[in-house]
């Protein structure tokens, strides 16, 4: 019951807006207490918003400016579920409900990015799940750890400037990470989508100063992918020349 009161508390601002007030990335207090709703604007081509997707925390709003006694309605094709914790930020926020994220968590600190990922707003944090990294080498946390300039490579190119819901993206749009590189969008007709042909998981998670979205594999641009693929060659001969060492043992 908590949960649904919480829910239907998101869904107030505090003060009335009607459609031509609502600017991209602004941010309003609900009701909900240290929570707030996020607008965003995209594919806005119009001063007057009539072509673009305007979402609330990333759910599409569908139909505006319905007038009540006391402000406006504006109607949601989804309810906005993804209530992030009092101050929560794209990194805290997967610390408090997500293990399978816990490598990554683990790297960020040891990057020190984390006081930059938790500071900077309005951002898009597309996240590696665990198995993400033991894709390409159970060896690789290490190896990351005591290469921390790759290390910090690496991560920016999972962060995005700006708060970018899939509600708001289209096939083959790009979008800039903090690394410089490019990420092509693929988006189905279901609205699945790949970020940089990294499959998804979870999407669409709120936070305070951004968005995130789950990844199942690390997304790396080609000097980066060189890079690892020669310290996997290098570490699978040692791995055969270990066996052939322990074979001669026997």
């Amino acid at each position: 019951h908590a949960d649904v009161v919480n829910i239907m508390r998101l869904h107030v601002v505090r003060d009335k807006y009607n459609r031509s007030e609502l600017y991209n990335e602004e941010v309003h207090r609900s009701l909900l207490s240290q929570r707030n709703v996020r607008i965003n604007i995209y594919n806005n081509t119009a001063q007057d918003h009539q072509n673009a997707t305007i979402t609330a925390n990333g759910r599409p709003i569908v139909s505006f400016d319905h007038i009540a006694r006391n402000g406006y309605l504006h109607i949601l094709s989804e309810v906005m579920s993804s209530v992030y914790s009092r101050h929560a930020s794209v990194i805290s926020e997967l610390e408090l409900c997500c293990p399978q994220h816990s490598q990554l968590l683990q790297l960020v600190k040891r990057a020190g990015m984390w006081e930059k990922l938790d500071k900077s707003n309005p951002i898009t944090l597309l996240a590696p799940l665990n198995r993400a990294f033991d894709r390409i080498h159970p060896d690789l946390i290490d190896h990351l750890e005591r290469n921390k300039p790759l290390l910090q490579k690496i991560l920016a190119n999972h962060v995005i400037d700006g708060t970018w819901y899939t509600a708001g993206l289209e096939n083959k749009d790009e979008l800039t990470a903090w690394s410089g590189a490019k990420i092509q969008i693929e988006k189905e007709e279901d609205g699945y989508i790949k970020f940089g042909g990294a499959e998804t998981g979870l999407t669409d998670v709120t936070a305070c100063n951004g968005a995130v979205h789950s990844v199942a594999s690390l997304i790396l641009p080609a000097p980066i992918r060189r890079e690892l693929s020669n310290f996997v060659i290098k570490i699978r001969k040692q791995e055969r020349r270990q066996r052939r060492q322990n074979d001669g043992g026997n």
